[in-house]
């Protein structure tokens, strides 16, 4: 009995102690937006998306940015960071479908790396689901110190600010809610941790970030995209369509800050900043059919409830249209390159498959439209 208790004891013991050098392991660690190493094959639900089937694959790489491995620190690469939120992130397409991929791609076949002097071009993605330009402004200021060089940063952000806004009704008033680390990055320094349950200890936490990088494994998750049709007949079954919101004065003033924040970070680091506003599917240029797969402008939280006040879809494009203007002229006084692509994205219908993202078709023609104008913008 006196064996059993000490064996019990000392198990005790050496799990307090490995989960305290966990901790303390961690707290020292750096900001991952995507644990490292991470990779999951998408099979996708056809009837959720346009121009999009079989499988996609999203991949992390060990610096837990999606995109290939980073070149070495002394290669003369030409390194570019991409941000911002879903639309950046483009988890349901295909790793090399991506828009920061073709951009990529469309960099390295064209003769401007050769011509600019460098081995090559890198573009790495910390685009976030679900932020608005305050997470794009903490992502950045945590993320960019990480990097030993850069060259280039793209931003493309404005949609998660005005689905925020119409999520709590629109109010002029009310801070919009603000995305803390642990929402933001799936691993940081200053993440709390308790002893129970279980997959709340760092050592769990450890366990997330080294088994991708040490197993090597792909996560296989199937019927991807049946949240969408859920999310869409939420909108089609809405009980009231909201036509007006307040002034949009306050919101816009928040965000112009917020961006203008974010490029300042930048250019402080002696990095160029390229503003893209954020593209849209205009529903005054789209049939009543494809209007079916909209599902935003809720007003509460359609991912965890059931809300039955939505925005017109109408109203919604104006908005989109607002903060598209407001984007470019804060990155304008800011000193920053603004590309526009919006009137590039034609068909409009096949390039979207919802509101904002893009399909396959819509992130190659943004990805060729980036190559050309930071070609000529960098002097080619």
């Amino acid at each position: 009995m006196i064996l059993i208790s000490a064996f019990l004891a000392f198990t005790v013991l050496v799990a307090i102690l490995a989960e305290l050098s966990a901790r303390w392991c961690l707290a020292r660690a750096r900001y991952y937006v995507w644990p490292p190493s991470y990779q999951c094959d998408n099979e996708l639900l056809p009837s959720a998306f346009t121009g999009m089937q079989g499988t996609s694959r999203f991949s992390i790489n060990r610096d837990g940015e999606r995109g290939d491995e980073p070149p070495a620190p002394e290669a003369r690469a030409f390194r570019i960071l991409a941000a911002g939120g879903s639309t950046t992130e483009c988890y349901f397409l295909d790793q090399s479908d991506t828009w920061p991929a073709q951009l990529q791609s469309e960099l390295n076949k064209s003769d401007w790396g050769r011509n600019a002097g460098v081995s090559g071009v890198y573009v790495s993605n910390i685009g976030r689901s679900g932020v608005d330009s305050t997470g794009v402004l903490t992502i950045l200021e945590h993320i960019i110190p990480q990097h030993p060089r850069l060259d280039a940063v793209i931003l493309m952000t404005g949609a998660g600010e005005i689905l925020a806004w119409l999520r709590q009704g629109a109010d002029s008033q009310a801070e919009l809610p603000r995305a803390n680390n642990e929402t933001l990055f799936t691993f940081s320094p200053g993440r709390k941790y308790s002893w129970w349950p279980l997959r709340t200890t760092a050592l769990a936490n450890c366990w997330r970030h080294w088994r991708p990088r040490f197993l090597r494994s792909i996560e296989l998750r199937s019927n991807v995209g049946k949240s969408l049709t859920r999310l869409r007949r939420l909108r089609q079954n809405a009980k009231n369509i909201r036509k007006e919101v307040p002034s949009t004065a306050p919101l816009m003033s928040r965000y112009a800050k917020n961006l203008e924040a974010a490029i300042r970070s930048c250019q402080r680091r002696g990095i160029r900043v390229i503003v893209m506003p954020q593209p849209w599917l205009d529903v005054s240029l789209i049939t009543s059919a494809k209007q079916s797969c909209l599902w935003n402008g809720s007003v509460g939280y359609a991912h965890s409830t059931d809300p039955t006040d939505y925005y017109d879809a109408g109203l919604m494009s104006q908005l989109m249209a607002e903060i598209y203007q407001q984007t470019a002229h804060t990155a304008e006084s800011c000193g920053a390159t603004v590309i526009p692509v919006q009137h590039l994205l034609q068909p409009m219908a096949e390039c979207f498959y919802d509101d904002v993202h893009f399909t396959p078709f819509g992130a190659a023609i943004v990805g060729r439209s980036l190559a050309a104008e930071i070609a000529k913008a960098l002097g080619q």
